[in-house]
């Protein structure tokens, strides 16, 4: 059974973008979604704002009522921005190499993907901008391909982080406590010969 299970890693390992991710541990997993939903919390808070006033105002107080809220809050092609604004950092940590630092292993998967997505998320969020005076225009699917957007640039930012994460020179939760524990040692010790 282990046998099978490698040969199904190894696999896994060989997928672009994502076959990384068995390489990193569960809390720099965990870390990297702390990280990735506290930007997206403090970030986005515009919308949050403007759903949460569309919602109190609204005529039902339900889960159709909050999504109706939530997608006239973006109907302007918001969610065009946000992705093509997290997108953003992928570049500088993609092709910054701290020193201690490995390569960042997906750098072409990731650097061609941000590309693509930030390119179309522009060419859609002019049309959508447009679209309020264009009859031929589909609003609903661009309104589709906005949410797909924004779910892609999370997935890559969540991606980006972990790698970079995972990458770094390890500066473990407990291996610094030890050198504060070391430190603390040390000074009443001191202490007591002075």
């Amino acid at each position: 059974m282990r046998k099978i299970l490698d040969q199904i890693l190894a696999l896994v390992h060989t997928i672009p973008l994502v076959g990384r991710v068995t390489d990193c541990t569960g809390p720099e997993h965990w870390h990297t979604l702390q990280e990735l939903l506290a930007g997206l919390f403090w970030s986005m808070m515009p919308i949050w704002v403007g759903t949460f006033v569309a919602f109190v105002r609204g005529a039902s107080f339900d889960w159709p009522g909050l999504n109706s809220a939530f997608g006239g809050t973006v109907v302007g092609g918001e969610l065009f921005i946000y992705a093509a604004a997290f997108l953003a950092p992928i570049f500088w940590i993609v092709h910054n190499d701290p020193p201690g630092a490995q390569q960042f292993p997906t750098k072409l998967a990731h650097t061609t993907l941000t590309t693509i997505i930030t390119v179309f998320a522009a060419i859609a969020f002019a049309m959508q901008k447009s679209g309020h005076t264009d009859p031929e225009l589909n609003v609903k699917i661009l309104h589709s391909l906005a949410v797909l957007f924004f779910w892609a640039a999370v997935g890559l930012i969540y991606l980006a982080t972990l790698y970079n994460n995972h990458r770094l020179p390890s500066r473990l939760p407990q291996e610094i406590r030890s050198q504060v524990n070391q430190f603390v040692s040390d000074y009443k010790d001191h202490r007591e010969h002075v």
